[in-house]
């Protein structure tokens, strides 16, 4: 999000980017911005001398807000992903104190769905009055996507990192149930992404009997080439901010059934450009699943209404212009 954001106001904004020095991202945004443009977070700030700092995220937001809150220069916040008691209970309330303590020290916060500012009104009212809502964008893709050939199977495909939020054992579980419900259904699962939760998702699988049908992919870059080959995309995560995976997977033309949650509420028109399930509902998600599987006119139906929704709500264009305005704002 923030190379799309980088790379979309180049020409209006002299960017620098605090980041790890060692790390992947470091790599990405030298290539953008060269060598002298990119500098070690979070010391690295002060001698930039920026006329505004923008945060992303809880763990640059606590350290950046913390270290230029009284330093004159504004300072902007976009949380990705309110939800501190996804932290668990006392990560939670230490997580919820720093952002009630912090947050007045910020200029403006960007939430990046109106169901995360939802949140941050009733979890931090003091933090409210200056958040505003930008909603994450995707590069548009103006042509419709051509979805691949028939191959006996419908490819389910999933996105994200293998961690507590992404819930990706669930995966294994609507594959179960797929397979209880419509056993004449053929369907493969398919999750592009690594993270801690690989081996539990591999052995939730098995447990099911569902190995031969769920495929962990690891890390897959670029993704384009997975979502063109994709028939369904699925999202299991527990929270979110605004998916840009799922975001992905709309411009790419494809139908989504995701669980209903914030960020993913805001993406999904339920009935029209995909469909919600509740978390914990497993056989929900396959009866959804099961209904695109088994209707190809309905894929290629709710995948353009998906599409047509993402170009008009969530591009990079939109997304920028509005960062734009608020950087004018606070500046």
């Amino acid at each position: 999000m923030i190379r799309n954001l980088v790379e979309g106001t180049l020409e209006e904004v002299e960017h620098w980017v605090a980041c790890p020095g060692a790390g992947a991202y470091a790599k990405v945004f030298r290539e953008i911005l060269g060598e002298g443009r990119v500098c070690e977070f979070p010391a690295g700030i002060r001698k930039v001398r920026p006329d505004i700092v923008h945060t992303h995220g809880f763990g640059a937001g606590l350290l950046g807000r913390l270290l230029n809150g009284w330093s004159g220069v504004p300072v902007v916040h976009t949380f990705h992903g309110f939800f501190p008691m996804g932290a668990g209970v006392a990560g939670g309330w230490a997580r919820l104190l720093a952002e009630r303590t912090l947050g007045p020290l910020a200029r403006a916060a960007v939430a990046v769905s109106g169901s995360e500012k939802r949140l941050v009104e009733r979890w931090c009212p003091g933090v409210a009055g200056r958040t505003v809502v930008i909603p994450n964008g995707v590069r548009s893709r103006k042509d419709e996507a051509a979805r691949p050939a028939e191959r006996g199977c419908v490819r389910v495909l999933a996105i994200g990192r293998l961690v507590h939020q992404k819930h990706p054992q669930m995966v294994a579980r609507i594959a179960s149930e797929c397979r209880a419900m419509a056993p004449g259904v053929e369907l493969e699962f398919r999750i592009a992404g690594a993270g801690p939760l690989a081996r539990a998702t591999a052995e939730e699988a098995t447990r099911l009997g569902v190995s031969e049908q769920v495929r962990l992919l690891g890390d897959v870059h670029p993704v384009e080439a997975e979502l063109a080959g994709s028939d369904v995309y699925l999202s299991t995560a527990r929270w979110e901010g605004l998916s840009l995976a799922l975001l992905e997977a709309m411009h790419a033309g494809l139908p989504c059934v995701a669980s209903r949650v914030q960020g993913n509420v805001d993406a999904i028109e339920e009935g029209q450009s995909g469909y919600l399930y509740e978390p914990g509902r497993p056989e929900e998600a396959a009866q959804q699943v099961i209904a695109l599987a088994r209707d190809a006119e309905l894929r290629r139906v709710v995948g353009r209404r998906a599409q047509a929704r993402a170009q008009v709500r969530f591009s990079v264009e939109a997304m920028c212009e509005k960062y734009l305005e608020l950087y004018r704002r606070v500046a």
